[in-house]
């Protein structure tokens, strides 16, 4: 995977703090960016944190996302919107602009669950609905040399990504692609960021239908015996992502 600084940047002065930009969707109460903030902040970042629905709507027609010149990683979380439906179109376009420029400006980029989905989209793949949901603390199968673990790891979605074939998949499951790389950008299908108030956010937010298809309290339970494991997992993503892009 090649390892290239921003093509026609000067380099970063040793003494500067290192910029990370985080881009979440719709708050449902906890810290969208779940344990992620704390993990770079703890690795010298300063984060700035942008929510696309702040209050419930878009706060503008081109979404005021921060310029991606600025950052020296770009990490956009997921959604309760599906990135392939119509009416939703409008401001998923315009952040997959977004995510192409910053691709294209080779900022270092990790996108998660729907932000994974939303470089797909950028690198000229596609995302589609799938036929089920992925929903649990899952351990997916990986390729020999994938640097970080199978699981566990939170999912929970029902979309794939189709990718380009110059795209390197290091993770998939049944379902389809889990961990998949270009360049340096890096896209997941599942929640590596999650804390134990975040899933329970999300979880009353969904949870009578929830309960009909999965059980709530049987998801309760399998993130908290999983979550120690996870949290320890996203920092050897994290840490891959950092010591390798970055």
């Amino acid at each position: 995977m090649p390892m290239s600084s921003k093509t026609g940047e000067p380099a970063r002065p040793a003494d500067r703090p290192r910029h990370a930009v985080l881009v979440t969707h719709e708050s449902c109460g906890a810290d969208d960016t779940g344990a992620v903030r704390r993990f770079l902040a703890d690795r010298g970042f300063t984060v700035t944190h942008h929510s696309v629905f702040p209050h419930g709507e878009i706060r503008d027609p081109d979404l005021a996302l921060p310029d991606p010149a600025t950052a020296d990683l770009v990490v956009v979380f997921g959604s309760f919107a599906h990135a392939w439906e119509r009416q939703h179109q409008d401001w998923v376009a315009a952040e997959v602009g977004w995510v192409r420029r910053a691709v294209e400006l080779d900022i270092p980029y990790a996108g998660i669950c729907f932000g994974g989905q939303l470089l797909a989209s950028a690198w000229g793949g596609r995302v589609e609905p799938g036929d089920s949901y992925e929903i649990g603390m899952l351990t997916f199968p990986t390729t020999p040399d994938c640097p970080v673990p199978g699981g566990p790891w939170f999912s929970w979605h029902s979309d794939r990504v189709v990718l380009p074939p110059d795209v390197t998949v290091w993770s998939r499951s049944d379902f389809g692609p889990q961990i998949f790389t270009r360049g340096r950008a890096i896209g997941v299908q599942f929640h590596p960021e999650i804390t134990q108030a975040l899933v329970d956010s999300w979880i009353r937010a969904e949870e009578i239908s929830l309960d009909k298809a999965h059980g709530s309290m049987r998801l309760r339970e399998a993130v908290n015996a999983g979550i120690e494991a996870s949290q320890a997992n996203l920092g050897t993503f994290l840490d891959w992502v950092i010591e390798s892009w970055t």
